[in-house]
């Protein structure tokens, strides 16, 4: 796993400086919002995605508007997700086989050498030249992407106008994903692709503060649901027809950020997707949506 993403260190260090300026400790965090102390030192430090429900929090508690916030939080949680995918390996780079000697032949004719041109000192046409002129441009133009996406969100703005809450939903079309439909089915959003650009089909208040959403991707065509907030012991599960997932949530540190189930398929338009999550104490509470 790869190390925390620009976009939610820029976030950390935001919601850092909030707390900073208007001289909230930690413990004054936790006993004015649902979330511990220890979850606090995470979500500060870029250790964890917070739940927006915890950057909505700190917001109100310091007069601050959220909408800029809410933006780069958008950001941070598509950079989140695309970090727990499974990357695909790095290509192989194949040395060429070493051509054998030719023989000496018995009587060697000697023929006028000739000077062999000089390759362009700008051309490296070796396997490796080709790959690190690749990867230089790859890099580049990501944190080209990069800096254009912060630059923009820092003074408020989301490409053509949209909502931040439509960023995730902008999925380019070509972009590769590891299952389609029925081979989805029991498998992980996010080692699949299919978390990096979902479609929100419902965000839903639940007791205690937990928040529970229905995610669908369109190129997958898959669904899952997921929660925060929640706690130890807590099963989600969402059902498509016949196929039914579930998953109950481990521990407390994973109470507090994002838990979601494995897929189910969605293939058929319309059709209904039910999610439910079944507390410790025996509460439950369901939702219905429909497949876009």
């Amino acid at each position: 796993m790869s190390g925390t993403p620009a976009a939610c260190t820029v976030l950390a260090g935001e919601l850092q400086r909030l707390r900073t300026a208007n001289r909230l400790s930690l413990g004054a965090l936790a006993e004015r919002t649902p979330f511990s102390k220890s979850s606090w030192g995470r979500y500060l430090n870029g250790k964890a995605l917070p739940p927006w429900q915890a950057v909505q929090q700190l917001c109100a508690l310091v007069d601050e508007p959220e909408d800029r916030f809410r933006a780069l939080w958008t950001v941070a949680e598509a950079a989140w997700n695309r970090r727990d995918a499974v990357s695909a390996p790095a290509p192989v780079v194949h040395q060429p086989e070493p051509e054998p000697e030719p023989a000496v032949p018995a009587e060697p004719r000697r023929l006028p050498e000739r000077p062999a041109p000089e390759a362009p000192a700008a051309q490296d046409p070796s396997p490796h030249g080709r790959v690190r002129r690749r990867t230089f441009l790859a890099v580049f133009g990501a944190g080209a992407l990069l800096a254009t996406l912060v630059g923009l969100l820092w003074n408020g703005v989301t490409p053509q106008g949209a909502s931040p809450a439509a960023v995730t939903s902008a999925s380019p079309s070509a972009r590769p994903v590891g299952c389609v439909g029925q081979a989805c089915d029991g498998a992980d959003p996010g080692a699949m692709d299919c978390g990096v650009y979902p479609q929100s089909l419902g965000v839903f208040q639940l007791q205690h503060g937990t928040q529970m959403e229905v995610r669908y991707s369109a190129q997958c065509r898959a669904a899952w649901a997921r929660v925060w907030s929640s706690q130890k012991g807590d099963r989600l599960s969402i059902a498509a027809g016949a196929d039914q997932r579930s998953a109950v949530v481990p521990d407390p540190y994973t109470a507090q950020t994002f838990f979601y189930t494995p897929m189910v398929p969605a293939t058929a338009r319309g059709a209904a997707l039910h999610a439910c999550l079944a507390f410790t104490d025996g509460a439950s509470r369901c939702v219905t949506v429909h497949e876009p």
